[in-house]
C-alpha cells in the first residue's frame, strides 16, 4: 500500500468511525457529509506535497475538480460568509457557476486520465463515465456522479492507471456515498 492509499485509507477510516461514534450515541448513522470536500481538498494538497516532482497538467485539473467540488457546496461558504452576505450568494449563480467548473474540470480530468486506455476500450469508456456524469449533473442526481465514478474506478484498476488518482478516487466515491445516504435518511 503506498503512502496515498494509506492517507485515503485513514481519512475514510476516520469518516466511519465518527459515524459509528454517533450511531452508538444517537442510534443512527451521521456521516459528516459537510466536511467531504474540505476533506477531499485536504488529501489532494498532502498529495500535491508528497508527488511535487512528479507534477503534470493533470495534477492542475484535479486541483481545479477538488476546489471548485469545494466552492460549489453551500456549506462551505456558510462557515465564511455573514448571513445577509449568504443570502445574496444563494439567490446568486455563483455556486451553480463553481459546479459547472466542476463538471468542466472533472470530464477534462476523465479525458486527461484514461489517455492511457488501449484505443479500443477509450471511446466506450470514456462516453460511459462522461455520459453518467453529465447526466447526473443536469438531472441533480447524485446517484449518477457516484456510478460515474465506480466506473472510473472500476476501469482504472482494471487497466492499472495511476494509483495516486484512482486513491483519490476512492475517497471522493466513498465520501460522496456517504453523502447521498445522509440525503436517503433525511426524507
Amino acid at each position: 500500500m503506498i503512502r496515498e492509499e494509506r492517507t485515503v485509507f485513514l481519512t475514510i477510516l476516520t469518516f466511519i468511525l465518527y459515524s459509528i461514534i454517533q450511531f452508538w450515541e444517537n442510534g443512527i448513522f451521521i456521516f459528516p457529509f459537510p466536511l467531504n470536500e474540505l476533506a477531499i481538498l485536504f488529501v489532494f494538497l498532502y498529495f500535491i506535497y508528497l508527488n511535487s516532482k512528479q507534477l503534470t497538467i493533470i495534477w492542475f485539473f484535479v486541483g481545479l475538480l477538488c476546489l471548485f467540488k469545494l466552492l460549489s457546496q453551500q456549506f462551505f461558504w456558510s462557515i465564511i460568509l455573514p448571513n445577509d452576505q449568504l443570502e445574496v450568494l444563494f439567490n446568486g449563480i455563483m455556486t451553480d457557476i463553481f459546479y459547472l467548473l466542476y463538471a468542466i474540470s472533472y470530464v477534462v480530468f476523465v479525458i486527461l486520465y484514461t489517455k492511457e486506455i488501449p484505443t479500443n476500450y477509450l471511446t466506450l469508456s470514456r462516453i460511459a463515465v462522461l455520459s453518467c456524469f453529465s447526466i447526473g449533473i443536469l438531472l441533480n442526481q447524485s446517484i449518477l456522479e457516484i456510478f460515474s465514478f465506480i466506473l472510473l474506478y472500476a476501469i482504472s484498476w482494471k487497466i492499472n492507471l495511476n494509483p495516486i488518482f484512482r486513491s483519490l478516487i476512492v475517497l471522493i466515491l466513498v465520501l460522496d456515498i456517504g453523502k447521498f445516504y445522509m440525503s436517503l435518511i433525511s426524507y
